[in-house]
């Protein structure tokens, strides 16, 4: 049994973030890796995993890439575009379904 922490006959699901980037500057910095993990009401849970494509000045030092384990490379080969990301973190948090990526 889950616990869920709020009102569950007016909420269907709790939606939990987890947010990589580039560095901690928010005028230079930009998300690197979104996931998510879904709880719905009858506690059936689904995670997505999304990586995002950095720009190419966007500054990746090598101590963020120990730490988040992701590379530049990677990112500009494997990652989607930001508003790609933004509809389906939307597509996420407001479908009744669980999500699975």
């Amino acid at each position: 049994m889950i616990f869920f922490p709020f009102d569950a006959e007016r909420y269907s699901a709790m939606v939990f973030f987890d947010v990589e980037t580039s560095g901690l500057d928010y005028q230079c910095g930009q998300i690197t890796q979104f996931a998510a993990r879904k709880v719905l009401r009858d506690g059936t849970t689904s995670e997505a995993n999304w990586y995002v494509q950095v720009k190419s000045e966007t500054e990746y030092s090598e101590e963020v890439q120990k730490i988040t384990k992701l590379s530049k490379e990677f990112l500009l080969e494997n990652g989607m575009q930001e508003d790609v990301l933004a509809k389906e973190v939307f597509d996420c948090m407001f479908s009744a379904q669980p999500v699975v990526y």
